[in-house]
């Protein structure tokens, strides 16, 4: 009988150390942790493997903000203007211009001055594009060029001036005071081409550059006016050549406020 309960004693033991111990390593349900997500249970599995020669997965890397560098850093462009007159001789002093080509209306860009080698250089264009052209008193202008600059280029320009004739000169009334009524008009006997300019309130003009042959010289008293019979003067005119006149008009209308000894009409000075 003792062999019995001894018996029995020890099944109940041996149930009650199982039933404390699943309670330790396996707990129930409701004092479990949460299960972790599939990135956390799946974190330390291994990568795919690769072959040899394989290779390597590009890694794309995303900057965002002020910080991203540029893919490429822009170098400003170089731009050398070379001014010639046609047969190739250097021409100093030639004004040189460079304006926006997309933007009509916009004022030069830049502006500069040939050196005794006709050359005039900048060297901090921007990624645009340029219209170019040289002017130079008593010259006809160069032709326009356009340049781009979309990479830090050294671009070297050409322009070809011609040398003109010219014709400058005063005009005074017969009181020996400047006038600046009227116009001063130049026409090419031989082509019929007609130049205009208007005295400044000193009584100043200047023909600008005139071709090759006869041109005369005439005031008006208004655009399209008669020629005053009194002003008239024919310069026969040759590329580089330089005139410098006086003219007298026959005005004003009282006589009394003349001065002695001029007359009205054109004197060339030396």
């Amino acid at each position: 009988m003792r062999s019995v309960l001894r018996l029995v004693v020890t099944v109940v033991l041996l149930a009650l150390a199982a039933a404390f111990a699943g309670s330790v390593f396996c707990p129930p349900a409701h004092e479990r942790d949460s299960i972790p997500a599939a990135a956390e249970r799946y974190r330390e599995a291994p990568s795919p493997g690769r072959l040899e020669g394989e290779a390597e997965p590009d890694r794309a890397v995303v900057t965002k903000g002020p910080s991203a560098a540029p893919a490429s850093v822009e170098r400003p462009g170089v731009l050398r203007v070379r001014v010639t007159d046609p047969d190739g001789a250097p021409v100093d002093l030639a004004e040189v211009f460079v304006a926006w080509a997309e933007r009509d209306g916009a004022p030069p860009a830049l502006h500069g001055i040939t050196d005794g080698d006709g050359l005039w250089s900048h060297e901090s264009m921007p990624f645009a594009a340029f219209e170019v052209h040289a002017v130079k008193d008593g010259w006809f202008p160069s032709e326009k060029v356009v340049v781009a600059f979309r990479g830090g280029e050294e671009e070297e320009v050409h322009l070809v001036v011609r040398p003109g004739g010219t014709v400058e000169g005063l005009l005074y009334g017969m009181d020996g005071r400047p006038a600046s009524s009227g116009w001063i008009r130049f026409t090419q006997l031989d082509t019929g081409e007609v130049r205009l300019t208007k005295p400044d309130v000193r009584g100043s003009f200047h023909s600008g550059p005139l071709t090759r042959g006869a041109w005369k010289l005439e005031w008006l008293d208004r655009q399209g006016g008669e020629p005053l019979r009194e002003v008239a003067w024919v310069a026969a005119v040759e590329p580089g050549a330089h005139y410098r006149v006086e003219v007298t008009l026959p005005r004003p209308e009282d006589r009394s406020t003349w001065l002695e000894g001029r007359t009205p009409g054109v004197r060339v000075l030396p």
